[in-house]
């Protein structure tokens, strides 16, 4: 499942905000595992770097979400903020990447 699979999901209830937060983990640390040759890395653009800045926010959306409200920080987010930023986010890819 990609990301943007992924975020629908959420977004259309298909799934709680726990399960896209496991999923979007396992997603985020594929990705971050990834290894890159110093010539691919000589080949990320300003484009790439914006989306990946994109991506990350979205991985602090998802680490500061707390789903009971009792145990919740002021800091925290419920379900429904995530999905707002989720759903956010995902415009805000759609608009910039057609």
């Amino acid at each position: 499942v990609s990301k943007f699979k992924l975020m629908e999901k959420f977004i259309n209830g298909i799934i709680d905000a726990q399960k896209f937060e496991e999923k979007f983990y396992k997603i985020w640390t594929l990705n971050c595992d990834k290894e890159y040759d110093s010539e691919e890395i000589l080949k990320i653009d300003h484009e790439t770097l914006i989306f990946s800045a994109i991506i990350s926010r979205l991985f602090t959306d998802c680490d500061v979400f707390e789903p009971d409200p009792s145990l919740r920080e002021d800091y925290e987010i419920s379900e429904v903020e995530l999905k707002n930023r989720v759903k956010k986010t995902l415009l805000e890819i759609k608009d910039r990447y057609p």
